[in-house]
């Protein structure tokens, strides 16, 4: 469900979140505007398993009319995984992005047939 508000002040500020994952869970991942707030902040999203490798990445969902993000993943194993969520940054022209987000972790009933602009992959853990 919805985690909460948070906010992001630039690069390389960043709001990382534990959350507990079980084999065979698909997880939707997504940041959102809040209510009342007029310009979206510009975030990336990405999951990371217990050993820190990425196993879920978004930029942009696809239907962005501004810039959130959004991801499925499905866990390959039980225990923590970390969502980070980190301003947009464009080294070319400097831009950063900053700002209000709302974040939602929700579970589906399996990966959706195309993906919401997000990685849609199970969720890999390297051996240990």
């Amino acid at each position: 469900g919805d985690l909460g508000l948070f906010s992001i002040s630039g690069f390389p500020d960043f709001d990382s979140f534990a959350l507990s994952i079980v084999s065979g869970t698909v997880y939707h991942v997504e940041t959102f505007t809040p209510l009342g707030v007029s310009e979206e902040t510009d975030t990336v999203v990405a999951v990371f398993d217990d050993m820190n490798n990425e196993i879920a990445f978004n930029d942009d969902r696809s239907d962005c009319v501004g810039c959130t993000s959004e991801l499925f993943f499905q866990a390959d194993y039980t225990g923590l995984a970390f969502v980070r969520v980190e301003p947009y940054f464009n080294s070319d022209s400097g831009f950063v992005a900053h700002g209000p987000f709302e974040l939602s972790v929700t579970t589906e009933a399996s990966l959706p047939k195309s993906s919401a602009g997000g990685t849609t992959k199970p969720g890999r853990r390297a051996e240990k």
